[in-house]
């Protein structure tokens, strides 16, 4: 640059800047829709700016985003995103549809609020000119609209370049199978066809989940769409990110948040109290479960709890001395510590002598293979189970193996893992996770499987809950403690009970029925 040439203005340097990046936009034009609440950036916001570019540059077609309420997805996409497109393509077209027509208005209210600024015109207001202004319709004069709508309402006419639904469902009427069915059959049968160009024009869903049925979960059955889903506590399993993305989810680790800048662990355990595990779930992890369970429903779930010696049933009020039940272990061993691997599950179990199956503790942990049996060591310790069984199949060799192995001192040999009694091997036999679960199933059905009342003294009967009435059986995401329930009653059946509970037992001997 000569020294005759003038530097960009501020003014100037924003107009390039903003017209490139959505996420740079965004930025630099918070301060006009939120005066008084400062941008905070996030890595979740640009990775949410990202697929909307790619929408724009015809990279994706057919999207849906699934983020935790409160991640600025409403004003990235209903305001900004709108704004920031008809700087290069004023002629583009937009539909937009909201649970609320109220809600539908006010961001478009914001969006034409935006376009109106002062700051936006001083920067690319020679790109085209508004002539219709309206609550739910803003026109310009380079035949571009953004038009909003409420879900339901008809749409007849209406056709747009970017059909966006933000929040299709109220949460408040999620539970409802009528509105949560009228909703998906008016998109897929009134909206979805409002395209301009069958070839060309993409549709965007983005929302939080509210129920395993709702109209997300619904369009991820039916494919098509690519995902941007993003938990609040990361899950590497769950989470998902365009392919073709450069940003992909940062973290490295289960459980480290979103957006921990704004949404910290306080505020974390706050929507857990208030949400409860499930609303949770839905809402922050995307991660919704049938309320009443798949194969496993929440009603079959009975309780126990231990007063003093014995253990009373709370259906029933029975009392069970402690000294007449006996207690197996089974495991489910995996052999990694990398985020979004399987978990090691170690199941404990007490049989009563009505044959009920209490359960009395679940340990799920990623270990590394050296660390299993010293885990199962540590649990055979504590409650002293009468034997162990494990899948034989995977690493489940091995750690029969290790488990048996003794160690010399000073000439006399002992087992190195001394509180781990003998083993029985559980074989798949062809079987698959649906088929050999049911047994399990029917021993819930017939409410014979009782857990510990869920709470601080013990915390990993919620967890446990969640996932077995998440249970399918086809290709679950982690199924770990499922599986324990699923042997444990395998195991049950398969080796028998014991006629006293003080009778020892060989490896390899199958305990004495009781009939």
């Amino acid at each position: 640059m000569s020294s005759t040439e003038a530097l960009p203005t501020e003014i100037e340097l924003d107009a390039l800047i903003g017209a490139k990046s959505l996420y740079e936009f965004l930025q630099l034009a918070w301060h006009v829709i939120e005066p008084s609440t400062a941008f905070v950036p996030g890595r979740h916001i640009e990775m949410l700016c990202e697929h909307l570019e790619a929408v724009t540059a015809g990279q994706i077609r057919n999207l849906l985003i699934e983020v935790p309420p409160g991640s600025s997805k409403s004003i990235s996409t209903c305001v900004m995103w709108p704004a920031w497109e008809w700087i290069a393509k004023p002629s583009s077209r937009w539909l937009f549809a909201s649970y609320s027509l109220g809600l539908a208005e006010r961001d478009s209210e914001k969006c034409g609020d935006l376009i109106r600024s002062p700051w936006y015109q001083r920067r690319w207001g020679n790109c085209y000119r508004l002539t219709t202004d309206a609550k739910t319709k803003i026109q310009n004069d380079r035949t571009g609209i953004r038009e909003c709508f409420s879900v339901g309402s008809r749409v007849t006419g209406a056709h747009g370049d970017r059909l966006v639904v933000d929040d299709a469902h109220n949460i408040r009427e999620a539970e409802s199978q009528a509105i949560r069915e009228a909703t998906i059959h008016w998109h897929d049968h009134a909206w979805y066809n409002r395209v301009n160009d069958a070839m060309t024009s993409a549709r965007v869903v983005i929302g939080q989940r509210v129920h395993h049925k709702d109209l997300l979960g619904h369009l991820e059955e039916k494919g098509g769409y690519e995902i941007l889903r993003l938990p609040e506590e990361h899950d590497a399993a769950w989470s998902r990110v365009w392919p073709g993305a450069r940003f992909q989810d940062w973290r490295s680790q289960d459980g480290e948040l979103l957006r921990e800048a704004r949404f910290g662990p306080a505020q974390v355990e706050e929507a857990k109290h208030r949400l409860g595990s499930r609303g949770y779930a839905a809402q922050h992890q995307q991660r919704p479960t049938p309320q009443d369970g798949d194969l496993i429903k929440r009603a079959w779930f009975r309780y126990y709890a231990e007063i003093g010696d014995a253990y009373r049933l709370e259906d029933s009020q029975e009392l069970i001395p402690v000294g007449q039940c006996w207690t197996f272990c089974v495991v489910d061993p995996a052999a990694s510590t990398n985020p979004g691997a399987d978990y090691t599950a170690i199941g404990t179990f007490s049989v009563a002598p009505g044959g009920q199956l209490l359960v009395r503790d679940m340990v799920r942990e990623r270990l590394g293979l050296e660390n299993v049996v010293p885990r199962l060591n540590e649990v055979c310790r504590r409650y002293r189970p009468v034997w162990v069984a494990i899948e034989k199949d995977g690493i489940g060799q091995g750690v029969i193996q290790e488990a048996g192995a003794s160690i010399n001192q000073g000439g006399y040999y002992r087992r190195k893992f001394a509180d781990i009694p003998s083993m029985h091997e559980l074989k798949c036999e062809g079987r698959d996770k649906r088929t050999r679960a049911m047994p399990a199933v029917i021993r819930l059905d017939n409410r014979q499987v009782y857990f510990p009342r869920p709470g601080p003294r013990y915390p990993w009967v919620e967890a446990m809950e969640e996932e077995l009435i998440r249970f399918t059986g086809i290709n679950d995401d982690h199924d770990d403690q499922a599986d324990v329930v699923a042997w444990a009653v395998q195991a049950l059946d398969r080796f028998g009970y014991l006629q006293d509970p003080g009778e020892p037992l060989t490896f390899g001997q199958r305990p004495r029925q009781p009939w």
